[in-house]
């Protein structure tokens, strides 16, 4: 971009675009700018000329961003905290008032894990606060990390994305769960174990995990009557029927009892999951942000008392 591009772009133009990014459709990122609709589309015309490329493309249901908009978005975003926080330090965050709308990218089991204990959470320390959980798998959170559509991503088995950093916040092993009064009785053995039927958890298809490669590195076998794709699933058929579920001890000890599940340690040798919290750099300074990792590790503490 040559010094003539610059003079044409002001301040204005790149809130407007982060706004449209935002919302994904005009009507909405106007009100949220106190902009007519008509002075959005004008000024998301003038962007286009600067850039020289077409920024967003109109779908039934909003606005549909392009590749350009997406390469975008992480250097504007960066340019308008920077200005915010040289020309408006901002004060300290205070989650009692704050009306802070968060987004949290999560693989499958760990939206199973944190979405009830961090939104009862929520309600107690910051009422007026919204979290907003999104299913997402690596690559799809790597993306909405660097387009800054979501705040946090929480994961297991996964190298971090780019410009992230990744820190570990809870350490499981697995159970066996089993109706009570049901396959095992009071106590469970390998040989019981193995002439049970399970449960096989598959988030992704065709996929493997910790469970299926315990078996396969000892050689044995198990008789599988039923995939689904999520631990907790997993543990509701469980408790309707005979069949049982290998499943992360940090999953299945907040719904044993409310479902009549007994949690056996499994007569395998299963690996442990270590769950991560990544966060992009350029969330770095949000101290919004920093306030509700803090929540979630406190959470994930929380449930390390008991996933061993």
């Amino acid at each position: 971009m040559n010094i003539d591009q610059l003079r044409r772009i002001d301040f204005n133009l790149l809130l407007i675009f982060q706004a449209v990014m935002t919302h994904r459709q005009l009507t909405r990122a106007a009100d949220d700018l106190d902009l007519t609709q008509s002075a959005l589309s004008h000024a998301l015309k003038r962007l286009r000329e600067v850039v020289g490329e077409d920024l967003f493309v109109r779908r039934q249901f909003g606005m549909e961003p392009t590749e350009a908009a997406r390469r975008l978005i992480g250097p504007v975003e960066a340019i308008l905290a920077t200005a915010q926080e040289a020309l408006a330090p901002e004060g300290p965050f205070e989650p009692e008032s704050t009306d802070r709308r968060f987004r949290v990218a999560a693989m499958t089991m760990e939206i199973g894990l944190f979405a009830v204990p961090l939104v009862e959470r929520m309600v107690t320390v910051a009422p007026g606060a919204r979290v907003d959980f999104i299913g997402a798998g690596p690559d799809e959170a790597a993306a909405l990390l660097e387009d800054g559509e979501a705040d946090l991503f929480i994961c297991h088995g996964t190298p971090a994305p780019e410009r992230t950093t990744s820190t570990p916040i809870l350490h499981t092993g697995y159970c066996v769960a089993a109706r009570k009064g049901g396959t095992f009785r009071k106590k469970m053995t390998l040989k019981k174990y193995l002439a049970a039927d399970h449960i096989h958890v598959m988030p992704h298809r065709g996929g493997t995990g910790r469970v299926d490669r315990a078996f396969s590195e000892s050689g044995l076998q198990r008789r599988v009557t039923a995939s689904v794709p999520d631990h907790i699933t997993a543990l509701v058929v469980a408790a309707a029927g005979t069949a049982a579920a290998t499943v992360p001890t940090a999953v299945a000890t907040p719904m044993a009892a409310t479902l009549g599940l007994k949690l056996y340690p499994p007569p395998i040798d299963i690996r442990p999951v270590t769950i991560e919290l990544v966060r992009h750099e350029r969330r770095a300074h949000d101290a919004a942000c920093s306030w509700l990792f803090e929540e979630i590790k406190a959470v994930a503490g929380a449930m390390n008392r008991v996933a061993v």
